[in-house]
């Protein structure tokens, strides 16, 4: 021994320490690579409900906790630490190596005793605990001795506990930080779960073996050296009792428990502030990844920091940690009032780096270092301070550090457990992070008030007042405005910033008005109107609406069913608001199955019982709370026709939906003659991305056609046989109550007409993704590559794309007329449907063709004429009319059209005249007597004017800028009260309306109604805050009241958000004069 340690210079210990802890920073990377992998993993098992996720990652805690409180006592008896170690570090590797087979193993028994233990979810949910903790206890309990190993080695006198455990916890936390962001932005990207788990697995074993090379070297280091250091230790006192041979008794027991429930504190915050974060930042891989390293950075510093202020101090009292708890508390609660400021930082902050990926990542992190970083610094500072303070003897440290560790994250589980399940969805983020910081303070309180009877007793009174004060404080904190919460700054920064440059956040996303707000199991979900429009957003991204989205909601539900006759049974992965469910029951389907992951959206589809047809009261219908692709693999059932219709595959966890295993599950449920719809956007994605997912579905369904609903939708529809369209079997789907109703809603006349949506065929699909990458369970490319293009306008290129690769116009078509597909209806029919999705190319195309083969159809002339006037060719739009008049002279639609062409070029007399004769053609044309009152109103006949709009409101009693301009008519002719009503049947049918509400505002001020008035321009205001007027009328108000300072904050603020308006200016001046 003596001539080993006599070959041992003191420059090649420090080297080999140096080694050693660069060898425990990276087992601390490797640590959090593989619980992200094994989350990631265990989603594919179990799904990516919060149940699923908050079990393994209970699982993965539990096993640090366990090897922490049973390997700690091994650590102070061990001899040879740095050998133990090793071997540590060789067992995590080879049993990580394993991984992947058990959990495929598990996946067997999970699916086995899916159906039986479902119906119980708390024994359901401790099974699934038990499967994950078997898998993963043995590699975690390694990791979890760690610490207490190295920590005994490297600390052996009693001055160095708080310095020593800190510095080496601070180096571990900081591997953490590494791991975590190489496995976010780099690892998974770029090899896949798979090659991830090999290389870290690597990189254990090579940190092992080099830990016994070590070993082997410092024989004498470790059995002399420390005994040597340490020399006689002291004996305990009285109060200084053992418990167990680890903690002493008395107020060190009091600190242990205490800092187990500041570990559940501690996780309650990290799932509050990412609930919240996600809000502002998004809800990708990337925004988790840095929420996750900022908390774990502040962990590091903190620790680290601790280590160098304190290294100095013999002895610690628990009076240190309950100052540490009054601090974490109270500064906690001092970044609850930012949190809804937050989205208008990030705004600011985005436009900054014009929306590119690189500054956004920066900007996350950010704004995640000011949510988190004074509370993360203080509660990494913690764990040193409480080793410091329970262990007073290094022969117990290891012991002591064991059981620490296990106390403080048994209470971190508790919390992980209790914040997800019920803290969030019952009372909120913003009251889950007051509760923490309530315990945190209750800590604080209680340990500082131990020093109550000493001579400092000052600073126990002055601690209790404060933890006091703090409390009291907290329940003076403000609400979150739900409205800047649920705003989607994140996704709709740019189109922020454009519609209102000179406005604030809050007073943009106020223009909605708000119906529902839920902070749910797994997401938050609101429900918004803005006029007619309502909308259904998860975590502020809208994924539903009742306007732009209807067509792609109805479409996905009735086209899988038009393709597929004698359907019984329907799988709808995906609740939304219900549109599609309500679609596919308007077919005499048998069973409709809804999978909906968040509780929260099935409540939100409430909100669109109208668009839904009250769907959630069809005894045909399902719903499952629970994950699509989960279900998929335990449903023993089978569908004749699925629809997956998720969120956008930007959103963490939203790619596994779109894998070649998802798929795979599907086809094992589909019918052999049925058929699957896949939603996928061509908005802010890719083309290599849309291709990939394109060819990943194809793989599995190789017989793939390719509709487009909206201008940014795709519809992947999926058969196991070559696709024909039995349009037959169309008619009779069209026939039945309400479905051609859904039909003529999105422009289609005949069942046939459809087909406009269809884009590719099978060989053309082909073609188009043939050499795009397969998007699978192991190379999840998707998740990581969708964020990037989250800001990229995208779909003329995609749709550009897809087109040059038709080749195939229409599919294969049966039981339709001799003759029909080349007829000029046919292709009309086509063109007016594609021109309702303001397709003017497609449109031209098929009217093109119509007029082929009948020169002289009118509709088709007509149309055409109306598509060279939207593509501002005036001069082909009046040939294709005065071809239409040819043959028919008093054609109303030829005539009216010819008077809206005459009127845009500014020829009123002709205008009129066209105008006049197609009233004269058809009484009833009611846009014919609107134009009229245009023209008349211009050349000042506002008597004649009114009666055309007149006329115009009493054919058409649901178009509300009728009625606008006949309430103008109605003022001209000084008829106010009766204008007064014009302008409130306006607002009632388009009550967003900024322009409505402040001519009605202006009609009443001028009627003598001030008060109602004011009011009107306030809402005018509100749905536009760049209408100068209204600021003018509201100053206006406050004069009249001799309220000049308000009416001077009003043209104020008018002037800031109108910047280059005159008449506020000139008001402003005259207000001011008048004070004078």
């Amino acid at each position: 021994m003596q001539s080993t340690k006599s070959e041992l210079a003191p420059s090649e210990i420090r080297r080999v320490h140096l080694a050693l802890l660069v060898c425990f920073f990276l087992s601390g990377a490797t640590g959090l690579v593989y619980e992200v992998v094994w989350t990631r993993m265990a989603g594919l098992v179990f799904g990516n409900t919060v149940y699923a996720v908050t079990t393994v990652l209970a699982a993965f805690f539990g096993g640090l906790a366990l090897g922490s409180y049973l390997l700690g006592p091994v650590a102070d008896r061990a001899r040879r630490h740095v050998h133990l170690y090793g071997l540590m570090e060789i067992g995590i590797g080879l049993y990580c190596l394993c991984t992947p087979l058990l959990f495929r193993g598990v996946e067997k028994i999970y699916l086995a005793s899916y159906q039986m233990g479902r119906e119980n979810l708390l024994l359901f949910t401790l099974f699934q605990f038990g499967l994950v903790f078997l898998i993963l206890v043995a590699p975690t309990t390694l990791m979890g001795g760690t610490l207490p190993v190295l920590s005994r080695y490297f600390v052996r006198r009693e001055a160095e506990i708080g310095y020593g455990v800190g510095g080496i916890y601070a180096l571990n936390t900081a591997g953490a930080v590494v791991g975590t962001i190489g496995a976010g932005f780099v690892l998974l990207p770029v090899m896949g779960v798979g090659d991830t788990i090999w290389f870290t697995a690597t990189l254990n074993l090579g940190i092992g073996l080099l830990c016994v090379a070590f070993s082997r070297r410092l024989p004498a280091l470790q059995a002399e050296g420390v005994a040597q250091e340490v020399g006689r230790l002291p004996e305990a006192r009285d109060d200084q009792r053992v418990l167990v041979g680890r903690l002493h008794l008395r107020p060190t027991v009091l600190v242990a428990l205490m800092f187990g429930i500041a570990g559940g504190a501690s996780m309650i915050y990290e799932i509050a502030w990412t609930r919240a974060l996600s809000l502002v930042l998004g809800s990708s891989v990337y925004a988790f990844t840095t929420m996750l390293a900022t908390f774990l950075i502040g962990l590091a510093g903190g620790s680290y920091a601790f280590s160098r202020l304190f290294r100095d101090k013999e002895e610690l009292r628990p009076n240190s940690f309950g100052w540490l708890e009054i601090f974490i508390g109270f500064s906690s609660l001092l970044t609850i009032p930012f949190f809804d400021r937050l989205p208008d930082l990030f705004l600011r902050m985005a436009g900054l780096v014009n929306f590119s990926f690189g500054g956004l990542q920066v900007i996350q992190f950010v704004v995640s270092f000011f949510v988190m970083i004074i509370p993360t610094l203080l509660i990494g500072a913690t764990f040193p301070c409480v080793v410091k303070i329970c262990t007073r003897h290094v022969q117990h440290l290891g012991g002591n550090i064991g059981t620490l560790y296990a106390i403080n994250t048994f209470g971190s589980i508790l919390g992980s457990f209790l914040g997800g399940f019920f803290f969030i969805p019952w009372m909120g983020a913003q009251n889950a992070l007051t509760l923490a910081a309530f315990l945190n303070l209750v800590i604080g309180g209680i340990l500082v008030s131990l020093t109550w009877m000493e001579a400092r007793a000052w600073r126990a009174s002055a601690g209790a007042a404060m933890a006091c004060v703090a409390i009291i404080l907290a329940f003076l904190i403000p609400r979150w405005d739900p409205h800047l919460m649920a705003s989607g700054v994140a996704v709709y920064g740019q189109r922020y910033l454009t519609s209102g440059p000179n406005l604030g956040l809050d007073e943009l996303a106020k223009a909605d008005d708000l119906l529902f707000f839920k902070e749910g199991l797994n997401a938050t979900i609101s429900v918004h109107q803005k006029g007619r429009g309502r909308f259904l957003k998860t975590n502020g991204k809208t994924d539903a609406s009742n306007n732009l989205d209807m067509h792609t909601q109805l479409m996905s539900g009735h086209i899988p069913l038009f393709l597929t006759s004698g359907s019984k049974k329907v799988l709808i992965i995906g609740m939304g608001s219900g549109v599609t469910a309500g679609a596919v029951a308007r077919h005499p389907v048998e069973q409709i199955d809804v999978v909906e992951i968040e509780p929260a959206v099935v409540e939100a589809a409430a909100f669109f019982e109208k668009e839904n047809r009250s769907v959630l009261q069809d005894p045909r219908l399902k719903v499952v709370i629970a994950d699509g692709r989960n279900f998929l693999l335990s449903t023993p059932a089978t569908y004749d026709v699925i629809i997956s219709e998720p969120s956008n595959p930007w959103i963490s966890g939203i790619g596994n939906l779109f894998t070649l295993e998802f798929y795979q599950a599907a086809r094992a449920r589909l019918a052999p003659d049925g058929v699957i719809c896949q939603w996928i956007q061509i908005y802010n994605i890719l083309p290599q991305d849309l291709k990939m997912v394109i060819r990943t579905f194809r793989t599995v369904f190789p017989h793939t056609t390719i509709w487009q609903t909206l201008g940014g939708d795709f519809l992947l529809m999926g058969t196991m046989k070559p696709l024909v369209v039995d349009l037959a079997h169309w008619r009779e789907a069209a026939a039945l109550p309400g479905l051609m109703e859904d039909l003529r809603s999105l422009g289609f006349d005949s069942a046939e007409a459809v087909l406009a949506d269809f884009v590719l065929g099978e060989q053309d699909a082909a073609l188009f993704s043939q050499n795009a990458a397969l998007n699978s369970d192991d190379l999840p490319f998707l998740e990581f590559s969708a964020p990037t293009s989250l800001y990229l306008e995208t779909v003329r290129l995609n749709q550009s794309l897809a087109r040059s690769y038709r080749r195939q116009e229409l599919p294969p078509i049966a039981g339709g007329a001799p003759g029909m597909l080349s007829s000029a209806e046919f292709r009309f029919h086509l063109a007016k449907a594609v021109w309702g999705k303001r397709d003017t190319e497609e449109a031209l195309r098929h009217v093109n063709l119509a007029l082929v083969h009948s020169p002289h159809h009118l509709p088709s002339l007509i149309l055409r004429a109306e598509l060279w006037q939207q593509e501002k060719l005036p001069l082909r739009a009046v040939a294709d009319l005065e071809t239409a008049l040819k043959v028919d002279p008093r054609h109303p639609r030829a005539l009216f059209r010819m008077a809206i062409l005459h009127h845009q070029q500014r020829l009123p007399k002709q205008a009129e005249e066209y105008a006049r004769k197609a009233i004269a053609a058809q009484e009833h044309l009611a846009d014919a007597h609107f134009l009229l009152g245009q023209l008349l109103m211009a050349r000042g006949q506002a008597e004649e004017a009114r009666r055309a709009y007149q006329k115009a409101a009493d054919l058409r009693p649901d178009a509300p800028t009728t009625f606008a301009r006949l309430g103008e008519a109605l003022m001209a002719v000084d008829a106010v009260p009766q204008a007064i009503e014009a302008y409130r049947r306006a607002l009632g049918l388009a009550p967003e309306g900024a322009e409505l509400h402040l001519s009605l505002a202006q009609a009443l001020d001028r009627g003598g109604e001030q008060e109602e008035a004011f009011r009107h321009y306030g809402e005018a205001i509100r749905h536009n805050p760049r209408l100068a007027a209204a600021y003018v009328g509201r100053a206006k108000y406050h004069v009249r009241h001799q309220e000049h300072r308000r009416a001077f904050d009003e043209l104020a603020q008018g002037a800031r958000r109108n910047p280059d308006d005159l008449s506020l200016l000139r008001y402003l001046d005259e207000v001011i004069a008048e004070v004078k």
